[in-house]
């Protein structure tokens, strides 16, 4: 980074930089945000049985009650522990982990691949990729503005993220020698822990260590295969380990009775497809823009960044290879998508929520970033973009790239600037109102009756029902006996 700060900038490198603190000011305005988010709905349930059974009653609590997201309730419990004052980083500091896993994944990625500017393309396909994923999803703020929502996926696909950039860390630095015992218990370890977020994780993740022993079955010849496959194995072991504790867990009767009559197998299995049909309709068709944007300017960098000697033939193979695993990879993301859904339907009788999209969403635009840039350097083995493009193609790829950062981050970004002032004045009545209920609570009083904050986080808030689930955990979390909400006048 600091070579490409001192010295001149080609045109690819400028076109990087602009890109890339395009797509990052969106993603700023999120986590400046961030800073008005208060405890809403679930957020006062885990405080509440925190404060009520301390850390280790809280896991018995959630699992005999609610559900086995082991990994899950254990992380919300350790940020409760530091309490209220936590909350307003989360985001910020969720999305520079994010931002910065991806980027060093990427980065292990292209020392794989024949490629200029790699610090730069990393920066960037870490950018398009979280900028797409999270503009592509209707409800933001339960993402990203709401702490049980940020917690149970954006964190799932933080830690995937890292596990992903390890992995091919320790493949890229010593993949020829068999996997160690350390290498076995960490990659189990991290099977079981990333599982134990939510149904539709474990899911998809058991669907992708599949994959990936799958393609070191059709690939036997790689150097690495050994280890990877004691790695990929170990962590689908600790993976079915982490099902069968979130399937056995008493809480998910409980939870269960919640929702509709299971259906038959048939019938999970159209709803499911359906699902994934429609999920896959609907972006291409309500999102336009993010689906150019996700397709357009990895084939440029790709274009772009193709190693100078496109001749030699070791570079041509390595790019066959990698075409013939996208390729097949196109099946593989198809039943990793499916595998969320279906799972979805199978516990809950109905599709996932908006907040769970996330995860499938990261996976298709993260996939569909990947297959474009490939495609972009296999058009770099047939052009010379400085010279052989004709005009008339470059202009048009200027203008139509112009539409879609005009239509898409740089609009977002006005978009999310307007929110600040609203998202300002909820944390301020937020504020005063908690600071009114700890008033009452030393003043030694058991039952407080305050006012409805309309529109937080578009989770709801309190009630007039003392008895309403969230007023019984906001209770626990201030010590009360009861506290109801009235419309403020």
């Amino acid at each position: 980074m600091k070579k490409i700060l001192s010295s001149p900038l080609d045109k690819f490198q400028f076109f990087a930089i602009v890109i890339i603190l395009i797509l990052l000011v969106p993603l700023v305005l999120y986590g400046y945000i961030g800073i008005f988010t208060r405890y809403v709905a679930d957020d006062y349930e885990t405080a509440g049985a925190l404060a009520r059974a301390g850390f280790w009653g809280a896991q018995q609590y959630w699992y005999q009650t609610w559900s086995g997201r082991v990994s899950f309730f254990a992380l919300v419990t350790l940020v409760e522990m530091i309490g209220i004052q936590a909350v307003p980083f989360l985001t910020a500091v969720c999305l520079t982990l994010w931002l910065v896993g991806l980027f060093w994944l990427f980065r292990q990625i292209c020392s794989h691949i024949d490629i200029k500017h790699p610090i730069l393309v990393s920066w960037l396909g870490a950018s398009l990729v979280i900028f797409v994923t999270l503009r592509s999803l209707n409800q933001i703020h339960q993402i990203l503005f709401w702490q049980t929502g940020l917690l149970t996926y954006v964190t799932y696909l933080i830690f995937l993220t890292y596990a992903a950039g390890l992995f091919t860390w320790r493949i890229r630095n010593s993949g020829q020698r068999p996997a160690t015992f350390f290498d076995l218990l960490i990659s189990l370890i991290l099977g079981f822990a990333l599982g134990g977020f939510s149904e539709v994780s474990i899911a998809l993740q058991i669907t992708l260590l599949v994959f990936g022993l799958g393609l070191l079955f059709i690939y036997s010849r790689v150097s690495f295969r050994k280890k990877a496959r004691g790695i990929l194995l170990a962590a689908l072991v600790g993976s079915f380990l982490c099902l069968a504790v979130m399937a056995l867990a008493p809480g998910n009767s409980v939870r269960m009775a919640d929702f509709q009559t299971r259906p038959d197998f048939a019938s999970l299995l159209l709803n499911s497809l359906k699902f994934l049909f429609t999920f896959l309709g609907d972006w291409i068709d309500k999102q336009p823009i993010l689906v150019a944007l996700t397709l357009l300017v990895p084939v440029i960098v790709g274009i772009y960044t193709a190693g100078e000697d496109r001749t030699r033939l070791e570079s041509t193979a390595r790019d066959r290879r990698l075409t013939i695993a996208l390729s097949v990879s196109i099946l593989a993301v198809f039943f990793f998508l499916w595998s969320g859904f279906f799972t979805c339907f199978f516990v809950m009788s109905a599709p996932p929520p908006d907040r769970a999209l996330v995860i499938p969403q990261f996976v298709m635009v993260g996939f569909l970033a990947t297959w474009a840039y490939q495609c972009g350097r296999l058009l770099s083995q047939s052009i010379n973009p400085a010279q052989a493009t004709p005009r008339f193609w470059k202009l048009l790829g200027t203008i139509t790239l112009s539409i879609c950062l005009l239509l898409g981050p740089i609009y977002a970004s006005a978009r999310i600037a307007g929110t600040i002032g609203e998202s300002r004045t909820i944390a301020l009545e937020w504020d005063e109102r908690d600071a009114i209920i700890r008033a009452a609570v030393a003043r030694g009083e058991k039952t407080v009756t305050v006012w409805y904050l309309q529109d937080l986080n578009r989770l709801g808030d309190y009630s007039s029902d003392p008895d309403f689930l969230v007023n019984r955990a906001a209770a626990d979390y201030y010590h009360l006996d009861s506290i109801l909400a009235l419309d403020k006048e």
